[in-house]
């Protein structure tokens, strides 16, 4: 069964509350993310034969909430070539790490440590025995250039894994392109022709329905190089959004913009496609804006059901009916958890009064309103428990057969359960049971009373508590 949220009502001169648990809608985090301090994406090193290259540096973000121990390992991909035949070893790269100010376990890499010399596989980090997560973890490169190593651009890769050391199935990870740009004079660094990334320089967008700040996510891109002709870039959501449960999110969740742009033509907001989308067209001499942004942000979740969804966004720039990939970046959307009771009664001041009642007046009717908000996806049922018999402060009771409980739709979905007048029992009863889908809702209770002719004057009061309940 899932979790309570409960509403406290009381009758007469009681004030009406609710009090109502949200959990966290927790989906298990264990990632690792692997970024240089420059150079984009790739760890980029430009030396002449022969030579040291100027250190550079990556930091490592792990992301966990499995509180369990675990691991860094590094391993050799592809070795550094310039597909021509021609390699750099592997053991003229050597590493050591930076402890930041937020590190808590151990750091396995000496000083000057050589890259893949001894094993494939090396250990870099054991973290604390909890498993905290971790953004302070830096690895230095260093490269010391073979003499002989022919002129060229050469390439490889390193993968980094994280791995529980108690049990279970944990493990992420990321990769790292090494590029090593070899000549008799030191290459300058070429910045590509149009550049796409997040503000941060993270490789993800990341939108969250329950943080307001992260509702919408800016994008900057850069246009580094000019243009002959027209030109436009485009975008292409490559896979639906889906949810580690399989849920898949509509496009029309997720809206796009173009902002801050002057020389050109953007996009106006509207929602994402699962076609491809011109976001960007420059003027018919190629002339554009240095740079504009691209802004993701969430549209309407009410019918969405809880959970992280993840996709990816291809961009491209199209000129002259040729397509140039510009890269791509990670979309992720959690929807929050949504399980909410929210009740109203007739009185503004959320109050019910049955007041200096007397015998033979006419009956007394107070209402509540009841609303379920959900997006859980499971069907629900909603309860109420009267703790006692309407009583006066001298302990004068009404019979229960006075006090009567109906109910009416509001654009109901679920299943209603007193359509006609019924006593209020003391204890626990079932008023209302969602749709399967669990979908959210909204009915009525009428509460109606009618004086015993031997009644004794006076304000009567009970206590009943709502209950919101998976099932």
């Amino acid at each position: 069964m899932g979790e309570k949220i409960k509403s406290k009502l009381g009758l007469a001169i009681l004030m009406l509350a609710a009090f109502w648990v949200m959990p966290k809608y927790a989906f298990a985090a264990f990632t690792i993310n692997v970024e240089p301090y420059r150079g984009g994406s790739e760890l980029v090193f430009t030396v002449r034969p022969g030579t040291t290259a100027e250190p550079r540096e990556v930091k490592i973000k792990i992301n966990t909430d499995v509180n369990k121990r675990y691991e860094v390992k590094q391993v050799i991909v592809d070795v550094v070539d310039n597909g021509r035949g021609d390699r750099i070893p592997w053991r003229n790269f050597s590493l050591y790490g930076l402890r930041g100010t937020n590190t808590y376990g151990t750091f396995h890499v000496a000083a000057d440590a050589p890259v893949g010399v001894v094993s494939s596989i090396d250990r870099l980090y054991t973290s604390a025995a909890n498993g905290p997560a971790e953004s302070g973890l830096i690895l230095v490169y260093i490269l010391n250039l073979p003499s002989e190593t022919p002129a060229g651009t050469y390439r490889g890769r390193i993968k980094f894994i994280l791995n529980s050391l108690e049990g279970g199935q944990n493990q992420a990870y990321d990769f790292l392109n090494f590029v090593v740009n070899v000549g008799t004079e030191p290459t300058p660094e070429v910045k590509p022709l149009i550049e796409i990334a997040t503000a941060t320089g993270a490789k993800t967008i990341r939108l969250n329905s329950k943080e307001e700040k992260r509702q919408s996510e800016d994008i900057l891109v850069k246009i580094n190089g000019s243009f002959k002709n027209q030109f436009t870039i485009n975008q292409l959501v490559i896979k639906p959004l889906i949810s580690n449960e399989g849920n898949q999110l509509d496009y029309k969740a997720i809206n796009i913009q173009t902002q801050e742009v002057d020389k050109a033509e953007g996009i106006s907001k509207q929602p994402l496609s699962e076609r491809s989308l011109t976001i960007y067209k420059s003027d018919v001499n190629g002339q554009a804006d240095n740079e504009f942004i691209i802004t993701y942000s969430l549209g309407d979740l009410s019918q969405a059901k809880a959970g992280r969804y993840t996709s990816t966004i291809q961009y491209y720039y199209t000129e002259l009916g040729k397509h140039t990939p510009l890269g791509t970046l990670e979309l992720e959307v959690e929807n929050e958890r949504i399980f909410d009771l929210v009740i109203t009664a007739q009185d503004q001041k959320g109050m019910i009064e049955f007041r200096d009642l007397k015998p033979r007046d006419l009956p007394k009717t107070s209402e509540v309103i009841i609303e379920v908000k959900s997006n859980i996806g499971k069907q629900y049922q909603v309860s109420q428990n009267v703790l006692s018999d309407l009583t006066d402060k001298e302990g004068n009771v009404i019979p229960a057969k006075y006090f009567k409980l109906r109910m009416e739709d509001i654009d109901t979905k679920g299943t209603l359960k007193f359509l006609q007048a019924e006593e209020v029992k003391k204890g626990d009863t079932v008023l209302f049971i969602s749709d399967n889908k669990g979908s959210g809702d909204k009915f009525k209770l009428i509460y109606e009373l009618t004086c015993p002719k031997d009644l004794k004057a006076g304000d009567y009061s009970t206590r009943i508590t709502y209950s919101l309940l998976e099932i």
